[in-house]
């Protein structure tokens, strides 16, 4: 068996980035929901952009 654990500054940073997302959430004004749609949508627009390239060998869009 193996066991890992954090060094004192990991825990520190660790501790620091729990913050990060919901600040984040609290900067762009949406609710989980709304973010969670849009990171849906970004999702889908990605997928239907690769797709598109893919289907133009040449890369044309």
């Amino acid at each position: 068996m193996v066991e890992v654990a954090l060094t004192p500054e990991g825990a520190a940073l660790h501790r620091h980035m729990v913050t990060v997302p919901p600040a984040i959430g609290d900067a762009v004004g949406l609710t989980p929901d709304e973010i969670a749609t849009t990171q849906d949508l970004v999702r889908r627009l990605t997928a239907n952009i690769l797709r598109h390239i893919t289907r133009n060998e040449d890369g044309s869009i």
